[in-house]
């Protein structure tokens, strides 16, 4: 009995070293980019890293990476032992290649892919179009209609102009003008105005007024009205008559 025992133990211990290289041979085929969701595709836009399980200091072989920074020894994970940083090489394609690590004991490989870079286009928006110059005296408004490229006796008088360029010169022969200002009016599409008062002597009717913007010049013709003149009519000595309403 005792020595069926010992005859049996030994088969025990012959079955169990038997079994033990399968069951806990070290596995040289742990090699891999990247991990998680991105395991096996390289990051076009990240930091990728080659991991791989080989005990002492082997060294990753691709024909489409380089690797720098190596460590070793890790203990993050049982498998992983080694890992460096990986950047693919200037023109290669997407596509499917091999990644492999070589040890002393042994080797191991994986397949990676290169994604095809996102194509993402920029659509640059179109220059406003160049809107022409344009010329007037005065404006009308919602208040006071009838004003425009009217002068006004009993009121500023305002020349008002498009010119996006933003080098705009008045002039007429019937007006002088005051300061440009660069400013867009309410009432009107314009970007710039300067005032504007009849030269003296002027008298009724028709003028031009011109603006020149940049190499381009536009003109509009305005008109000075007569001014309003009271005189009596009749015979003033009798107390009869009345009045009349001229324009000269």
């Amino acid at each position: 009995m005792f020595v069926k025992t010992i005859i049996g133990g030994a088969v025990a211990a012959t079955a169990l070293l038997a079994v033990a290289p399968a069951a806990f041979a070290t596995d040289y085929s742990v090699t891999q980019l990247n991990d998680g969701a991105t395991t096996n595709v390289y990051q076009l836009t990240g930091a990728n890293t080659a991991s791989g399980h080989c005990p002492g200091e082997g060294h990753f072989v691709s024909s489409e990476l380089t690797f720098s920074d190596y460590h070793y020894n890790q203990s993050n994970h049982f498998y992983i032992t080694m890992s460096a940083t990986a950047t693919v090489k200037p023109g290669v394609a997407p596509g499917a290649y091999s990644l492999s690590v070589d040890c002393e004991n042994g080797s191991g490989s994986a397949s990676f892919t290169v994604p095809a870079a996102s194509t993402t286009t920029t659509t640059t928006p179109a220059p406003p179009a160049y809107e022409d110059p344009t010329v007037q005296l005065n404006a009308d408004t919602p208040a006071l209609p009838g004003r425009t490229n009217i002068y006004q006796f009993n009121e500023a008088n305002v020349a008002y102009g498009v010119c996006l360029d933003g080098k705009a010169t008045f002039s007429s022969s019937a007006l002088t003008f005051g300061a440009l200002q660069y400013v867009s009016p309410a009432d009107m599409a314009a970007n710039v105005s300067a005032p504007a008062k009849l030269k003296p002597g002027i008298v009724a009717g028709a003028y031009k007024l011109t603006m020149t913007c940049g190499d381009k010049t536009v003109s509009t013709t305005f008109k000075v009205p007569g001014k309003a003149v009271v005189k009596p009519v009749g015979a003033p000595q009798t107390g009869g008559g009345g009045a009349a309403t001229l324009f000269v």
